[in-house]
């Protein structure tokens, strides 16, 4: 008996390290997947869009927050993530989790590299922007339900403030001299003015009311049309108005080489 008490503890020490290694690897990993789970739901709070194209759905009613305070919020919470992926020791991760792990700092560090340059400044050109992919809403969304419709209908009307947040970015970039040159908006005009329209009808944003659901009630396509025509009017329209006053009055003056 005592002989056996002698090998049980022999085999104790020696498997004592081997249970010190698999302890760190499952701390890691436990601490590694809650940061990736973070992360994720991060991304999915800050912004709306991408919450709806990867199937969640209690925010379709929004747009992202474009303000500096937010921007200079989701910089530092970078920082963060960052500065938690550094601190797991990579050898303490098996190989899939060690590859995750590098994959994951590698974006991290060139997301928080690319936030010392304030880019932000600079949100459009005369071929990409919010001012070009938002007239192309309803295609990223969707629509089957009459609360489908009701969340294109609100993000229709965040537009104006969403427009608002994007020329105070390009106000402050003019103010850092962060400013694109002229060339590079050669013929942004097209991009704004053609949805700037006195029939909401008109609108490219006005597709997905064209052809409604079967299943609606007569009543719910009647208020859906008419919420849809007021959000057009009311705040596509005067954004889109104001946005191309800016340019023209602002920016275009302001922008390097239009001298």
């Amino acid at each position: 008996m005592k002989r056996f008490h002698l090998l049980l503890i022999g085999a104790t020490i020696a498997l004592a390290p081997t249970l010190e290694i698999y302890g760190q690897q499952k701390s890691s990993r436990q601490r590694l997947q809650a940061l990736l789970d973070d992360n994720w739901e991060f991304q999915l709070d800050e912004y709306p869009m991408f919450a709806t194209r990867m199937g969640k759905h209690d925010s379709n009613h929004r747009l992202t927050s474009m303000t500096l305070a937010d921007i200079e919020r989701r910089k530092q919470k970078r920082k963060q993530f960052l500065a938690e992926a550094k601190s797991i020791p990579l050898n303490t991760l098996n190989s899939a989790d060690r590859l995750n792990l590098q994959i994951f700092r590698r974006l991290l560090q060139d997301d928080v590299t690319e936030d010392t340059y304030p880019i932000h400044l600079i949100p459009i050109s005369n071929r990409y922007g919010f001012h070009i992919s938002f007239p192309e809403l309803y295609k990223q969304v969707p629509l089957k339900t009459v609360n489908d419709y009701e969340n294109y209908i609100s993000r229709l009307r965040d537009f104006q403030r969403y427009t608002d947040e994007h020329i105070t970015l390009l106000r402050k970039g003019i103010e850092a001299e962060w400013v694109l040159p002229s060339i590079v908006l050669e013929g942004y005009e097209g991009t704004i003015r053609p949805h700037i329209v006195s029939d909401a009808t008109k609108s490219l944003l006005y597709t997905p009311f064209r052809k409604l659901p079967a299943s609606f009630t007569r009543e719910e396509r009647t208020n859906l049309q008419k919420n849809g025509q007021e959000a057009i009017l009311q705040s596509v329209v005067p954004a889109y108005q104001a946005f191309d006053k800016f340019m023209t009055d602002e920016y275009m003056v302001a922008a390097r080489g239009s001298d």
